[in-house]
């Protein structure tokens, strides 16, 4: 296992259906597509994707927020916060990473769903003018809150928050870390007054741990696969 530590992948690998269309998953085989990674990349690729013999996944880490984020106002009252974070050897812009987070695979599937369940449609071109600053409404979600670097979004029914911030490296520039986070606003029960969570939400609080996680990798992992198209020299 000490031997990954010294390992710098030349490619990184994504599912696609067997005939290399994503949306073609349901009726079609899988298979593995492989993406370059370039020269400059694998030495951070060694030390931020292989640590211990984890990948991917388990780069991300739940942490704190920190001090300046959007999302703090609803550490209280009841409310539900968390906050998971992962590094990534390249410079990404706020812009970048948003867009990248809105237009991966795993967030096309839960867009659909909201397409026809809840008459709630939205497109890449969207998710990247949300990303920019062009439009304040994005599927289900509308902007509550912005600043250069982070972005925090509320759902139609003002029940949750989704909110997402990069910060460079103070250390090194070009290492970027990528930060996303919800919150799950209480209900007053009409009964007692008291506070507290939907109990559909508790139940489905370890799903919604998973996915979040899911959702950060998915990001992270589009972002690289663009890098390695364009060339781009991590270093």
């Amino acid at each position: 296992m000490t031997g990954l530590s010294n390992f710098q992948p030349r490619c990184i690998f994504s599912l696609r259906g067997s005939n290399g269309r994503k949306k073609d998953f349901l009726g079609q085989g899988w298979r593995f597509r492989k993406h370059p990674v370039p020269q400059g990349c694998r030495e951070r690729f060694s030390s931020n994707y292989f640590h211990n013999g984890c990948l991917f996944m388990f780069s991300i880490k739940s942490c704190p927020l920190p001090p300046t984020a959007l999302l703090g106002k609803y550490v209280q009252n009841g409310n539900y916060t968390d906050c998971y974070h992962t590094d990534i050897p390249m410079t990404v812009t706020h812009a970048q990473y948003v867009t990248a987070f809105y237009t991966t695979f795993v967030f096309k599937v839960e867009r659909t769903l909201l397409k026809w369940m809840a008459s709630k449609p939205s497109t890449d071109f969207e998710a990247y003018r949300l990303a920019d600053g062009s439009i304040d409404r994005f599927s289900a979600w509308q902007v509550e809150e912005r600043d250069q670097n982070q972005l925090l979004l509320t759902d139609f029914r003002g029940r949750t928050r989704s909110w997402l911030m990069t910060v460079p490296f103070e250390a090194d520039q070009n290492i970027t870390q990528l930060i996303f986070g919800s919150a799950v606003v209480a209900t007053r029960n009409p009964e007692t007054g008291a506070a507290g969570l939907d109990p559909v939400f508790s139940f489905l609080l370890g799903f919604h741990k998973v996915y979040s996680r899911v959702l950060l990798c998915s990001a992270k992992m589009r972002l690289i696969k663009q890098a390695s198209r364009r060339g781009t020299n991590c270093q």
